[in-house]
Order: C-alpha cells, then structure tokens, then sequence
C-alpha cells in the first residue's frame, strides 16, 4: 500500500491480506461501497416534490418512474415538468409531486465519486500518466484525446497507438501517442477513505506483529479488525462519508 513501508515479503504477504479486511471495514460504517456505482430502486411515493437518495454524492440520474409515468429530465428549478437533481436529492419541477404510494417509485442513479484528469502523453520507452484528480483511480471509465474527442481503446497491456491499459491507478499508452493531451475519465476513491483504510491495516499490522499475550490466547490466530473499536481518528476521517438517511 502507498505510504506504507515493508520489511520484506512476508510483511507484503500479511499486509495483502489486511487491506480487503480494512476495506471490507470501511464499506460496512460507512453503508456505502466505493468507488461509484449504478443501482436501481423502488421506493415509496410520499406525495413530495423530492427525494433524498440513500447514495451520493449523486453523478448522474438514468431514469425516473412513479407507477405507469416516465419523468424525463428537467433543465431545472423553472423550467418544464421534469425531474433534476443535486449531490443528495432528486427533485420534481413545475409543481409535480412523487404520488404516495407504496414502492411506486423506481429511481435508476449512479452515486459516488467520478473526476476527469487531462494530461499530455508523456515521452519514454514506457509512457504512462497517474491521474491526480480526485483520488486513487480505481476504475476506468475512458480515454478520449483531449483535442479531437476521438477514444482511445483500452486493452490488457502492451497497447499500440491510439489504445490504452489500465491497472493500479495507472494509464499505460503508446510512445507513437507522446505528446497527446488525452482525458481520463474514473471513479476514485476519496483520500480520506484511502487514508483511513492506511490506517486500519498499520494498526492491524502492529497487532498481528505484537501479538504477545493475545496470541497466546487466541491459540496462535492473530487478532483481526473484526474485533477492534475503530479510532476516533480513522471514525472521523469516515464520517463524511456515511450514507444518508432518506427522507
């Protein structure tokens, strides 16, 4: 992990088995799965003109349907009958309401964090860009050239002109492709959830390197995260992120 120096391979070895867990961690206090995601909902019509929706920050809305009535979408507050939305909300214009009703509502949205990263193809045997937008790449979304709009194709490696790889947070190209702006679309992880998962897994380290008495106790199994109180310093950089109670 990044920042997170090792003595050798076996502390690798035991740190590649932390991460998921710490993760795993961070996913279940937060109530929410990083990185972005779509998900389909139906949820009960309450006779509002909105609804909060239990995942965001809200990237974009697919589609919108209370009973049999297809909502398109709205240029905004104003404008015609539609829906349009925020970061947390999703909102009918023109008067309409969300009809009360039980699950007659189904909402198709993606929800998390997204960003854009445009950078010129560096020159090299081995040309390759580490997005700085955002956070951590965690998965690719696109490459377009910047001038021109024309994508680029992604493969698993070894890319020719005009392709792409991607893996670890990182974009491989061709050297025929130097010097081309190109932009990078992902959905990232926000550096505080990095951090905070950091965090977990070199507390979790020390305690599997210092096991002392509790090893002993626990028969030779090291102690995992599943048993311990979050710091209030991992709990607060998690906080922010916690999934929103509808309304």
């Amino acid at each position: 992990m990044a920042g997170m120096p090792t003595a050798n391979a076996a502390v690798d070895a035991v740190i590649a088995t932390i991460i998921p867990v710490a993760s795993d961690v961070a996913r279940r206090y937060t109530q929410r799965e990083f990185p972005a995601g779509t998900r389909t909902q139906r949820r009960n019509g309450t006779g509002s003109p909105m609804q909060t929706l239990p995942d965001s920050p809200i990237i974009r809305v697919e589609s919108v349907q209370i009973g049999a009535l297809t909502v398109d979408v709205s240029a905004g507050v104003g404008q015609a009958a539609g829906y349009w939305f925020d970061k947390t909300t999703l909102y009918l214009t023109d008067g309409s309401r969300f009809t009360q009703g039980f699950q007659n509502v189904e909402v198709t949205w993606a929800a998390g964090y997204e960003a854009e990263d445009t950078q010129d193809v560096p020159t090299g045997n081995a040309p390759a860009i580490t997005p700085v937008e955002g956070g951590y790449a965690a998965v690719d979304l696109g490459v377009v050239a910047a001038n021109t709009g024309t994508a680029f194709t992604r493969v698993t490696s070894a890319p020719a002109a005009g392709q792409y790889a991607f893996a670890n947070g990182v974009y491989s190209f061709n050297t025929a492709d130097a010097n081309t702006p190109v932009t990078m679309t992902y959905d990232f992880v926000p550096p505080a959830v990095e951090q905070a998962v950091r965090e977990m897994t070199i507390l979790d380290l020390k305690q599997r390197t210092n096991l002392g008495q509790k090893s002993q106790n626990l028969n030779g199994q090291v102690l995992s995260l599943e048993h311990l109180t979050l710091p209030m310093g991992v709990k607060q950089m998690l906080d922010p992120f916690k999934k929103l109670t509808p309304v």
